[in-house]
């Protein structure tokens, strides 16, 4: 999202919140949900900047499994979206990181993909986790106490999706890498409409947000 006063608002808007469901100063496990290219990450890493003292900032990308993993599993599943669900993510890895925090131990980050942390010890009240799917308790069990779901209109995701592949792949000229990224989106995608199916986001979530283009 690179429009600024947009962005502000919508921080302004889940700041509000945040400021609500910490008044007890318990820890507390929060989610940011979405579609993949909605905008989680950014949002969640703005909003780690702003209250460094209350917020420790971890995106569920860190327990992606290694794509050989990964697209071997694909190929044994016969729905091919419900991947995401059964062997996407080290999701014994998320529970450990969870439970450390709210237990007040030390996390070891020495197998977490993407990050080069010593091992963590959380000083923060929020623990805010950007991902998908983050209503499914077969994954996620009764991993956050409060969920903020992130939703937009189909066009504007995909105008999204199309410049991050262009910005990531087009220009280094990896056809290979882009034509992956293509199918991986678009299983994405389906798998995010049974997910809203099912789940109900929009009525079940703590704090709901529509992301509008300006």
């Amino acid at each position: 999202m690179k429009n600024k006063s947009f962005n502000k608002e919508i921080i302004e808007h889940i700041s509000t919140g945040l400021e609500k469901w910490t008044v007890s100063g318990r820890k507390m496990v929060i989610g940011i949900d979405g579609e993949s290219g909605i905008g989680k990450t950014t949002i969640a890493k703005e909003l780690a900047n702003l209250y460094p003292e209350l917020i420790f900032h971890f995106s569920l990308d860190f327990f992606i499994k290694p794509a050989q993993e990964r697209y071997s599993s694909l190929r044994k599943i016969d729905k091919k979206t419900e991947v995401f669900e059964k062997d996407w993510f080290y999701l014994d890895r998320f529970e450990k990181l969870v439970n450390s925090f709210k237990e007040g131990d030390i996390y070891k980050c020495s197998k977490i993909i993407g990050r080069n942390d010593k091992d963590i010890e959380f000083d923060n009240k929020v623990l805010l986790v950007d991902g998908i799917f983050l209503h499914n308790r077969v994954m996620f069990k009764k991993s956050f106490d409060k969920i903020i779901y992130l939703y937009s209109d189909k066009e504007i995701v995909e105008t999204r999706r199309k410049r991050r592949r262009e910005r990531l792949y087009c220009k280094s000229g990896d056809q290979d890498k882009l034509k992956k990224t293509d199918l991986m989106e678009q299983l994405l995608a389906m798998a995010h409409e049974d997910y809203v199916d099912k789940y109900n986001p929009i009525d079940n979530s703590d704090l709901v947000i529509k992301i509008e283009l300006k």
